[in-house]
């Protein structure tokens, strides 16, 4: 006990063996670290070497008789006059400044791989000047000379299945449903056998489940007699369903033309 901190050890036979003893005790008061919250420090005697540990900040104080003195380099919020490295970095380029990895925080990573699909990859958002999808899904077109009456909304009621994996073509309804629910690219276009006059309105729209539009594209008279568009469709249900309508405004009767890449419906899952 005495060897390392110089206590007194009565000797056998003394009178006054107490007075070594008090003594010890009174210097244990200031050895013994002293363990509460920081908050709580002035509640003990600020001994000149004394050592309070703050159990909620990590903080240390050490007493010089009056007050408690707090350790920069301990604490939440550590502080340092010097810093040495024992294993510095064999070149600049091996250290990164951190408003080099700040500027990098938000930067986009291309991946790519075979590893890379669906079943892969998660995220909250994905931003793609390509989106690609997969085989699955249906595909129909050919609706040569359909006629489509002025002011009235029509089905185009396709009649050639290029691709169909899951069976969801429905050719009664002339509408696809799907069979497994996830995320589609839905593309669809239509092009006219007889072209609109100036100024004439016409258009399509995809809709699912018979009346929420999800994809349309739009042209007034001559300048575009094609029109085509696609987009991510989220969330769908097994047993949603997609269908084309076409319509204008051109007084008279207009025929759908067109071949399978201008005048189709096509249902893809991502």
């Amino acid at each position: 006990m005495t060897d390392n901190h110089s206590y007194n050890t009565p000797t056998r036979g003394a009178t006054d063996w107490h007075i070594p003893l008090n003594d010890n005790f009174e210097r244990l008061d200031g050895d013994v670290e002293v363990r509460d919250r920081e908050s709580n420090r002035g509640d003990y005697a600020a001994k000149a070497g004394a050592k309070f540990f703050a159990t909620d900040t990590g903080a240390t104080f050490i007493g010089d008789g009056s007050n408690w003195n707090r350790l920069a380099t301990t604490g939440e919020t550590p502080t340092y006059q010097n810093v040495s490295v024992t294993d510095p970095p064999a070149a600049n380029t091996d250290v990164a400044r951190k408003a080099e990895l700040d500027a990098k925080a938000d930067t986009a990573h291309t991946h790519s791989g075979d590893d890379i699909s669906p079943e892969t990859v998660t995220a909250d958002r994905i931003e793609a000047t390509t989106v690609v999808a997969s085989d699955a899904g249906t595909t129909v077109w050919g609706a040569y000379q359909h006629p489509v009456p002025s002011g009235t909304t029509t089905t185009v009621e396709f009649e050639s299945v290029e691709t169909d994996q899951r069976s969801q073509w429905d050719d009664a309804n002339h509408r696809i449903e799907v069979t497994e629910p996830g995320n589609y690219l839905v593309s669809a276009g239509v092009s006219w056998y007889d072209a609109p006059s100036e100024g004439t309105n016409h258009w399509f729209t995809v809709r699912q489940n018979g009346n929420l539009g999800v994809l349309q594209d739009f042209d007034r008279g001559t300048e575009d007699s094609t029109l085509q568009a696609t987009r991510p469709v989220l969330g769908v249900q097994v047993g949603d369903t997609f269908h084309l309508e076409a319509e204008h405004y051109e007084g008279s009767e207009l025929r759908i033309g067109g071949s399978r890449v201008s005048t189709y419906l096509s249902v893809v899952q991502l």
